[in-house]
């Protein structure tokens, strides 16, 4: 196991033994940013990374190659001074630092890998800017609020790509109706970037609400569609990861707002209960957990119309079949022809099925109450009966090996590892091969598969 271990270490960051001085000598040589991973002792999250995500061979192909790498304990020598002079107050914060001691660019956190890897090449991207996002940000954390200035901030964030929906609230007052008539300026806030966030209820969103049918008309956009996504991304990557329960009404709210301009009334209170199951879960209440999942099943997912599912899907599926049996197309020339048949057959239920799974996952994540578990396994068990694919196979695996059946669960995880569906797909390969080994050596997968969004 210690051979491995230090064989896993040796393939990702390598981490300089020297002094602050000297590392900043050797990153102005090499023209190299110096990364610093600042932790502290206690600090669950930096362990985390510490052990899952530096040892990573992607991880150290990445940082190796592109940086000085650096990590210091926040509480300890020359970290306190780095901290201090950084403005560091939460772990892990990285910090990216060109060879004069400028800081360019900082991100906080526990981390997936990917996220993880984008903060380095967000950090790349500022290497050479006169006016890096970490200098705009440290202005906007010293109390700058000259609008110009939001603006030129709102616009750096938005070309990285990095969430704005407090700094939206804070400049939005501001503008006038002449700055509404500045589609670069609309498009920054009201952009399509997948990492958009928006405050549900707030200024911003209340303004989309009023006049969404006139910025349709004058930009080209989907107000509606972009505000939804966003506010569902704010309560991933704020509502949920700080624990503000208390906002879980305003987002609900917004939500079933939303959703009703949309014409989508009959999901809402579907829709909610499971938001309600992702809050509890992920936050892990496991008293509030278990009662949503068996809200979200009971209330919704069995008593959905399966037999209806089948007929639809089916008729899709000759549906999209058509065109080649009658010759019109070849289907020899359509690339993942068998995968794009599996998936149009079985749409409707496969989301049926990953909605089951999430519920089971739930379960699995936050209790270790035998009859709750059992409970999950059942759920499990239908979603690969309705959907043999990897993310039923890997939440049933799971929980058979929870539950005491291991090499039940084994050969569940090599079906998920196998499924044709993740062609071309390695990240989750990976995932499914992770997961088989920790089952087979005896552990509990921490991560099995996000089912739905």
């Amino acid at each position: 196991m210690f051979t491995g271990v230090t064989s896993l270490a040796a393939q990702g960051i390598n981490f300089e033994k020297a002094s602050w001085k000297e590392l900043l000598s050797k990153a102005k040589e090499q023209n190299k940013l110096v990364f610093i991973d600042v932790y502290t002792s206690w600090c669950g999250p930096c362990k985390m990374m510490a052990a899952n995500v530096f040892p990573l061979k992607k991880v150290g192909d990445k940082f190796n190659s592109s940086f000085v790498n650096f990590g210091i304990d926040a509480e300890k020598g020359e970290g306190v001074e780095i901290a201090k002079t950084y403005d560091v107050h939460a772990f892990p914060t990285y910090l990216f630092v060109n060879g004069d001691g400028q800081l360019m660019y900082k991100a906080v956190g526990g981390l997936p890998v990917d996220e993880f890897l984008k903060t380095a090449d967000l950090a790349l991207m500022n290497q050479n800017d006169l006016t890096p996002f970490a200098k705009l940000e440290g202005e906007y954390n010293a109390g700058n609020r000259n609008k110009q200035f939001l603006v030129s901030y709102l616009k750096k964030r938005a070309s990285l790509q990095v969430p704005s929906a407090d700094i939206i609230e804070v400049i939005f007052p501001m503008l006038t109706e002449k700055d509404f008539a500045d589609s670069a300026l609309v498009s920054y806030m009201l952009s399509t970037s997948p990492t958009a966030e928006y405050v549900p209820k707030g200024k911003f969103y209340d303004y989309i609400i009023q006049h969404h049918s006139q910025l349709d008309s004058a930009y080209h956009l989907k107000s509606l569609p972009t505000l939804n996504f966003g506010i569902r991304n704010y309560f991933t990557k704020n509502i949920i990861a700080n624990h503000k329960e208390e906002l879980l009404p305003v987002m609900f709210a917004a939500v079933s707002q939303l959703m009703s301009l949309m014409g989508d009334d009959a999901d809402k209170d579907a829709y909610i209960k499971r938001l309600t199951m992702s809050y509890y879960s992920k936050t892990h209440n496991e008293q509030k957990t278990m009662a949503a999942a068996l809200d979200f099943v009971n209330n919704v997912l069995l008593k959905m119309d399966l037999a209806a599912m089948q007929r639809d899907d089916a008729a899709d599926l000759k549906q999209m079949r058509e065109p080649f049996i009658s010759g019109a197309q070849d289907s020899t020339k359509v690339q993942y022809w068998k995968i794009m048949n599996i998936v149009t057959g079985k749409r409707r239920q496969m989301q049926f099925a990953f909605s089951l799974g999430d519920a089971a996952q739930s379960v699995y994540h936050n209790t270790k109450n035998v009859e709750m578990l059992m409970k999950a396994l059942a759920w499990a068990k239908q979603a690969v009966d309705v959907y043999p694919g990897f993310g039923s196979y890997a939440v049933y695996g799971a929980l058979l090996a929870k539950t005491g059946k291991k090499q039940e669960g084994i050969a569940m995880m090599e079906k998920a590892a196998a499924d044709p569906t993740l062609t071309g797909n390695q990240n989750l390969i990976d995932l499914m091969q992770s997961n088989l080994a920790k089952i087979k050596e005896g552990f509990e997968p921490e991560h099995l598969v996000h089912l739905t969004d």
